[in-house]
């Protein structure tokens, strides 16, 4: 992305991609014991759709241009040199990616907030249980506990035990650590966004860098010490605003 000059989605891929989800592929990897999983069979039908849908997508990328090409549709249409030589005078940002994400097709923008907010929601409303009773299984806490009472639909035995990727880490060198950058991670992310304007970030990319702080510290000191910190209730009222700011912004 960086060889593209698309430095504002470089960070977010590098914010998202290296980061919350390599950390989060480790964590499950590190804490995954062995168990029990019963008979181990290949689905068929899901196979042959997996690799229909894989076959039709190379098949689709034959007719992508070259990035080099000067024909292609950036280079050619007159929409692009509009943007680059009238973005400061319409929208008074000198970042040319931040006005047109803003300004130029703010509704677009809009709706895509929506819609991740929305994905949020629907997130927190299957993982929250709110009257827990015995021998359910507590998705509020990502890890499952097995019992008597557990369905065998999923596949363990009753005394089997997944542990809780989010429980509290003991490891004294990733508390301290953690406890150091934690600050730093947070006041580059408020940089990102407020700076977003003039160089490269914005509201999205320093958000995610945000939320990578908040994933850090629930991995290492866990789910219960991160809700002390920062309640369910806080985190779905910060959700709401973050939508009703961005709409609240354009109304006026």
């Amino acid at each position: 992305w960086c060889r593209l000059n698309a430095v504002d989605v470089a960070i977010t891929e590098a914010a998202v991609g290296a980061g919350i989800s390599t950390v989060l592929f480790l964590v499950i990897l590190g804490r995954t014991k062995s168990v029990d999983e019963g008979k181990k069979h290949i689905n068929i039908p899901a196979l042959l759709v997996a690799l229909g849908v894989a076959a039709v997508l190379l098949y689709g990328t034959m007719d992508l241009p070259h990035l080099r090409d000067p024909n292609i549709a950036p280079n050619t249409h007159v929409v692009t040199p509009y943007y680059l030589e009238n973005s400061y005078e319409h929208a008074g940002q000198l970042n040319v990616v931040a006005s047109i994400l803003a300004y130029f097709r703010g509704y677009d923008t809009l709706f895509e907030t929506t819609v991740v907010a929305t994905a949020g929601f629907c997130l927190i409303l299957l993982l929250r249980v709110r009257n827990k009773k015995p021998g359910t299984l507590d998705s509020q806490k990502i890890g499952v506990t097995a019992n008597k009472k557990t369905p065998a639909s999923i596949g363990v035995k009753p005394t089997a035990t997944f542990p809780d990727v989010l429980d509290q880490d003991k490891d004294i060198i990733k508390r301290t650590v953690t406890k150091l950058l934690i600050p730093f991670i947070q006041l580059f992310g408020l940089y990102v966004i407020v700076h977003g304007e003039l160089g490269p970030g914005g509201g999205f990319q320093g958000g995610v860098i945000l939320g990578v702080s908040i994933i850090v510290y629930s991995l290492v000191f866990g789910f219960d010490e991160a809700k002390k910190r920062m309640s369910v209730k806080t985190k779905d009222l910060l959700v709401s605003s973050g939508v009703l700011l961005y709409g609240g912004i354009g109304v006026i």
